[in-house]
C-alpha cells in the first residue's frame, strides 16, 4: 500500500529540489548585480577624477582594469556597440567592446587633454559605458523579479527540479 505514495513523494522531491534551483540562481543573479553595481561605482569615481584632474588615479584604474574582462564577460550584448566610428584615429569598427577598449584609452589620452576636442570625445566615453552598466543592471533587477515569482510556483520549481539547470 506504501508504493501509492512514492509518485507523491518523488513530485514533492523534484519540487523541493527546483525550489532550492530557483533560489540559488536568485542568489547568483543578485551576487552578479551587486558585483555589476560595485564595478560601476570604481568606473564612475575614476571616470570623475579623470575628467576633473586630466590624470588617472593609479589604484582605481589597477582595481578596473584588473576586473575589466570579467566585467566585459558579464555586460556580455550590453557593453557591446554594434558599430563604432572613431573620428581621430578614422576607423569603423563592429562589435566595440566598451570597457575592454575604453580603460586603455583613458590612459593614452591623458597626455592630449589639452586638446577640447579630445576632451569632449572622453567627457562622452564614460557616458556611454555608465549607460551600459545602468541598462545591464535593469536586465539584472528584471530576471531577479521573475526569479522571484517563479519561486512561489510549484509548476516552475518541478519544470526546474526536472531539468537540473
Amino acid at each position: 500500500m506504501g508504493y501509492r505514495f512514492y509518485p507523491a513523494l518523488i513530485t514533492a522531491a523534484i519540487v523541493l529540489i527546483g525550489h532550492v534551483l530557483k533560489w540559488t540562481s536568485l542568489l547568483e543573479y543578485k551576487k552578479r548585480r551587486d558585483e555589476t553595481i560595485e564595478f560601476s561605482n570604481r568606473f564612475i569615481e575614476l571616470a570623475n577624477y579623470y575628467i576633473e584632474h586630466c590624470s588617472i588615479e593609479p589604484e582605481l584604474y589597477a582595481v578596473c582594469i584588473h576586473d575589466v574582462d570579467k566585467i566585459q564577460k558579464e555586460l556580455g550584448n550590453d557593453g557591446v556597440l554594434a558599430e563604432f566610428v572613431d573620428p581621430f584615429k578614422q576607423i569603423k569598427g563592429r562589435n566595440y567592446q566598451l570597457f575592454m577598449n575604453i580603460l586603455p584609452e583613458m590612459r593614452s589620452m591623458v597626455n592630449q587633454l589639452d586638446s577640447i576636442m579630445i576632451r569632449e570625445r572622453i567627457g562622452q566615453l564614460p557616458g556611454l559605458c555608465d549607460d551600459a552598466l545602468r541598462r545591464h543592471v535593469g536586465n539584472l533587477d528584471r530576471v531577479i523579479e521573475q526569479e522571484k515569482k517563479s519561486i512561489l510556483n510549484p509548476f516552475l520549481c518541478f519544470g526546474s527540479g526536472i531539468l537540473l539547470h
